[in-house]
């Protein structure tokens, strides 16, 4: 794939969410992770602790905890699966450690 290391391309692009692809659910979901690590390492953090973060993030645990019945009910709408999330974590947390941090 020649656009596998661009990983600013799906970056801000709502519409890559949406559309059809292979893999690309998972490269923006990558994107995300790559700046998160990016914005962590320039923070001074360390991989572990980035790395204990991420893998606490449950952001339909979050939403379903939303007392908010309105609120709640946008959350669990736009919450990513923490499966796919956590998936695509275990695939490029090796690339993440090693040229981030």
């Amino acid at each position: 794939d020649d656009g596998q290391d661009d990983w600013d391309e799906f970056a801000g692009s709502p519409e890559d969410y949406k559309t059809a692809g292979e893999g690309r659910m998972a490269r923006c979901i990558a994107s995300v992770f790559m700046q998160r690590a990016k914005r962590a390492y320039r923070a001074g953090r360390t991989w572990r602790s980035f790395e204990d973060e991420e893998l606490a993030i449950d952001t339909q645990a979050a939403a379903r905890a939303e007392s908010d019945a309105r609120k709640r009910k946008v959350l669990l709408a736009e919450a990513l699966c923490g499966k796919s999330r956590l998936e695509v974590f275990d695939q490029i947390k090796e690339r993440l450690c090693t040229e981030i941090f």
